[in-house]
């Protein structure tokens, strides 16, 4: 059974150890990330169930579900994990490597009221423990509002961002998108499209559906594995629980209509492979892959070409995220990118600030005041 917490103001709250939720929460879950648009993909109830079956076996489960008159409001998907350094737990996102995007699920006219619950229930029952999550957004209305909340309270934390998740746009004109890439990647692209050819056939194939899934990801996870993945161990194949990922988000992603999965082949050979998931107007890039041995015909930039070409052949594709840090391999598609980071909440503690300014110093406390007034302001607008 979950830990029941009542709360004032007519609130109520639930923290679930364990993966068994009523038909009500995963219903109200997968409503509430409706909100988050496009990226609710990473945050809806399917998502983590997948994920906490591959990676939750060496954390306790710490979902809180908040209701406001009988009906949910929000929930905050976290773990208890422990800790390497001290050897105390922290909390913690449901998030690792594999995490795209992360954020607490709260319907939006009750954000601040919701995330003031939260830390109230996390006073009760884990005083003294220090939270990290990941994957944040810097301009979420969640982290703006949860940073001006904990600020209210006196309560230590660093938050850290950075650019992140880098994006395209599909404009009008196909050529015109053409002409407004780097003169180097369109010469790179041209020539080696050409010694491609000339050695022979040029297969690009794209799969949404199929009866032989399996076997279709046994292609695209060899393909990512044929370079420096591999050796590096980095690799979808290279850890058993890491394939059983995404293997199983494959698989749901089929059932949803979300599963996009590219290959380039050479000869019937695949030398590139890009696995995707799409939801409205964008196709986010999971994983990609090529195999290292065409490394001299840049196959996953002929490959991220007919990709590119793909969503021009499909008006109702507008977006192309790739996801991840914003490598140089990337940005000689886009300068755009979003900016996501960490947030560090610490205990409002003599110990909890003693660790905060040990490991952060007056700088990070001082910068706070500059950031709460920017903060101020931006709800000020907001409420306007």
């Amino acid at each position: 059974m979950p830990d029941h917490i009542d709360m004032y103001g007519g609130w109520e709250g639930w923290i679930y150890s364990s993966w068994d939720f009523p038909r009500e929460v995963i219903e109200r879950w997968d409503a509430l990330s409706l909100n988050y648009g496009d990226l609710s993909i990473f945050i809806s109830y399917g998502w983590f169930r997948l994920w906490w079956k591959a990676f939750g076996k060496e954390s306790t489960l710490f979902v809180v579900v908040l209701k406001s008159c009988g009906e949910i409001k929000a929930i905050f998907p976290c773990c208890i994990k422990p800790s390497p350094g001290n050897g105390s737990d922290f909390i913690s996102s449901l998030s690792n490597a594999h995490t795209c995007y992360f954020d607490f699920i709260i319907d939006p006219d009750m954000r601040r009221r919701a995330l003031s619950h939260f830390l109230e229930i996390l006073h009760q029952r884990k005083p003294q423990a220090l939270m990290h999550f990941e994957y944040l957004s810097k301009s979420g209305d969640n982290v703006i509002s949860f940073t001006s909340e904990l600020s209210c309270r006196r309560i230590p934390f660093h938050h850290y961002s950075q650019p992140w998740a880098p994006w395209l746009e599909r404009t009008e004109d196909w050529a015109a998108f053409c002409n407004s890439l780097p003169g180097r990647l369109r010469n790179t692209l041209k020539r080696n499209r050409k010694k491609a050819e000339a050695r022979g056939e040029f297969h690009f194939e794209i799969i949404e559906r199929s009866g032989h899934l399996d076997k279709i990801l046994d292609t695209v996870f060899d393909t990512e594995y044929r370079n420096w993945k591999g050796r590096a161990g980095t690799a979808i194949k290279c850890r058993e629980e890491v394939e059983k990922f995404y293997r199983q988000l494959a698989h749901w992603a089929m059932e949803q209509n979300h599963l996009l999965l590219f290959l380039l082949k050479l000869n019937g050979i695949p030398v590139a492979s890009d696995f995707c998931l799409r939801l409205g107007h964008t196709v986010f890039l999971l994983k990609p892959g090529y195999d290292e041995s065409f490394h001299h015909l840049s196959p996953g930039n002929l490959l991220r070409l007919e990709v590119f070409k793909y969503l021009y052949r499909h008006p109702e594709l507008s977006v192309y995220n790739f996801l991840g840090a914003c490598e140089p391999w990337k940005m000689e598609w886009t300068q755009n990118s979003h900016e996501y980071g960490y947030l560090v909440v610490y205990p409002k503690s003599l110990k909890g600030w003693s660790r905060y300014m040990l490991r952060y110093g007056w700088k990070d406390f001082l910068k706070k005041f500059h950031t709460l007034r920017q903060v101020k302001s931006w709800l000020d607008r907001r409420g306007n």
